[in-house]
Parts: C-alpha cells; structure tokens; sequence
C-alpha cells in the first residue's frame, strides 16, 4: 500500500478513535499490526515531506534574518544582496561606478539579509584573526617565557666566573706592577712619607697597648728611615696584620690598638698602590667592573631564583642607560647576548597590546584582509626571536 494510503488509513482510525489522536503515525501503525496482521501491507514512508522540511526551515532565523526566502521575490533578493555585499568586500566591481548603482533589494527579507552579507564577512575574518591570534600569542608568549626564564639563568650562571676572572686581572695587574716596581731598584720612599706613617705608631698616645712585635718592627724601619723600599712596607704591613687576633681582623671585637694598627695597614696599602706602574688605570679598570658587578647583582639577583632577572628583561626598555652601558659591558666580556632579543621581545610585546584592542575594531570595518595580515606578521615577528 502507497504511502498516501497508510496516511489515510491512519487518519481515518484517529478521526474514529479520538483518543489515539495524540500517537505518532508509526507507534499507532506498529501497534494496529501486531493485533489486527491483515493491515502488515500497510507502511510508512520515513522519507522527510519536502513542504514540511520547506515551511520548516521558513520558520527559522539566521541571525537577524530568515533563513531562506518564502516568495519568488525574495529569491530575487538573495541575488542582489549578494552581489551588493561581494561588490562591498571587493571595494566595487567593475562593472558599476560605485555601489549605489547596483539593484537595491527590494522585500524586508533581501533589506535583511544585504545587511548581513555586507557585515557578516568582515566580522568572521576579524574575529577569526583575533581567535587565531590570541591562541598564536598564548603559545609564542609561553615560548618566550622560557626561553627568558633560561637567559635569566645563563645570565646568573655567567655571573660568578665574570668575577673571578675580573678580579683576577686586577691581582695580575697589582702583582705585575709591584713586580715592575720592585725590579727598578732605584725607587726609595721619601722620608718624610715614611715618617708620616710610621710615625702613627712610633709616636702614638697608646704604644703600651701595642703588641711589642709591631712596635719592634717600627723601630727597625725608623732605623733604615732614609733607604726604605715599597717592599719594606708591604712586609711590615704583613706584619702588623699579624699581630691582629682574628676578631680583631674580622672586626667582630673592636679595641684602640686594633683601630690604630688597620689605620697603618690601610696607609700603607695605599701608598703602594699608588706608587706602582699602571695603578691608575688598573684602578679606573676595576672601578669599571665593580659598576658592572653591582648592575647585574641588583638586576638578576644570581643564585636568588629568576623573578628579577626576568622583570628586568621584560621591562628592559625603562633601565637607567648606564645600567644598559653596564650590561653591555656584561655582555662584552662574557659573550653572552641579551639585551637586543630583550628590546625586541619588548617591542613585539607592544605591538601585541595595540593589535588586541585594534583588531576586533579592524576586523568589524576593514575584514579579514587587514586582520589576517596583523595577525600573520605579528606571528612571524614574534618567531623571529
């Protein structure tokens, strides 16, 4: 039996039994059949009724208009709002001089839906750029995070072998210079110099409360007063060290006669120093060093984690300039290189605050084209790190 007739079948025994009026066509003909077999020829067509699927989908919306037309002239519409909305994403087609000049759609249902083919097109390239550009962001934002978090502790890591090797230089300029010093052997200190520094001991308000070596070695310099060498007062400044118990030397206990003997040792140290070959510069070059010391110490806090560091080159465009100056230095001498990625990552960061509040705004008026193209360079200038 044809499916008109199942339907009329079915029709008839609810419009006789009111109350099966209320069951699908297939549970009442499933159960019609198992009590009564002679209907078993009788089947429906699960097949969707075109007419029905049609009014269906007139009833549902897309966004703010129908989904598909309801008339003739409203299939017309889809047409001409089409080709108006290709014209706008395209600037104009050729064939018209400017938009206005192309058929106007003409039912509430084309009004509608040009509307929406004119605006729907940019906001999706827009919103998809800015979707794509977030998780793309997320992603280079993680890798720059710890490739940062590993700079800050090859930067702290560099650090202690900087020093060491600093402040070795320094020693073998010392070292170099007293050398050079020693081996002129012409160089006498000048009595009156010697005297100016000895004399703080030899004549002072307070010898019985000095140890008895110290004041026996004064003694026997002021003796050989006029043909003292440097090297006569570097061994008497070990000397006088000696005689210092190590709280003394430490600091850690405090009395007159340690106060005086550190005061001679500390005049002696800098009269040496400043009698030596190439003191000057050694020193302007160690001054230089302990800058650079102090500038990362307080900007990478090495062994102290990598918090700081990681601040600093974040942040690394608001550094004073001598830090920078000193960082360079760092760099110098150390071979690692930082601060140009650092400068970098900052000003693609930047670019990335800007592009996040300009982008939904882009992509409503200028659509995927510009959206896309933010997003695409600023993806491949954030690789380029």
């Amino acid at each position: 039996m044809a499916q008109r007739d199942a339907q009329t079948f079915l029709a008839g025994i609810k419009k006789k039994y009111p109350q099966y009026a209320n069951i699908d066509d297939a549970t009442l003909l499933s159960t019609i059949q198992k009590k009564y077999p002679q209907y078993k020829d009788i089947a429906l067509d699960t097949r969707p009724n075109f007419n029905n699927l049609l009014g269906s989908l007139r009833k549902a919306q897309f966004g703010p208009f129908p989904f598909i037309p309801s008339s003739a002239e409203e299939t017309k519409d889809i047409g001409r709002a089409g080709l108006k909305g290709f014209s706008s994403l395209l600037g104009g087609l050729p064939e018209f001089a400017s938009g206005d000049t192309l058929p106007e759609p003409e039912t509430p249902f084309g009004r509608s839906l040009s509307s929406a083919f004119q605006t729907a097109p940019y906001f999706v390239g827009g919103v998809g750029a800015f979707k794509g550009l977030g998780a793309l962001g997320k992603a280079l934002e993680s890798r720059r995070l710890t490739k940062t978090i590993g700079q800050v502790k090859d930067i702290q890591k560099s650090f202690f072998p900087f020093v060491k090797e600093e402040s070795r230089k320094f020693g073998k300029s010392l070292r170099g210079g007293f050398k050079e010093l020693i081996q002129k052997g012409k160089f006498k200190v000048p009595k009156e110099d010697a005297e100016a520094i000895l004399g703080k001991i030899k004549f002072s308000q307070i010898k019985d409360q000095l140890p008895k070596k110290a004041l026996d070695e004064v003694s026997r310099l002021y003796d050989k007063i006029d043909d003292l060498t440097p090297q006569d007062l570097r061994l008497l400044r070990a000397r006088l060290r000696n005689t210092l118990s190590k709280p003394e030397l430490s600091g850690k206990t405090f009395t007159e006669r340690s106060r005086l003997i550190k005061e001679v040792d500390r005049d002696l140290g800098n009269y040496i120093k400043s009698k030596v070959p190439g003191m000057e510069e050694a020193n302007k070059q160690y001054g230089a060093f302990a800058k650079v010391r102090e500038t990362v110490e307080k900007r990478f806090r090495p062994g102290q984690g990598t918090q700081v560091g990681e601040r600093t080159l974040r942040k690394v465009k608001e550094l004073p300039s001598e830090d920078i100056s000193n960082l360079r230095t760092f760099e110098k001498a150390t071979g690692h290189k930082f601060l140009d990625r650092a400068f970098r990552q900052e000003a693609l960061r930047n670019i990335k605050k800007g592009v996040s509040v300009a982008l939904p705004w882009a992509g409503l008026t200028s659509g995927l084209g510009i959206g896309g193209y933010l997003g695409l360079k600023t993806a491949l200038s954030g690789l380029n790190d």
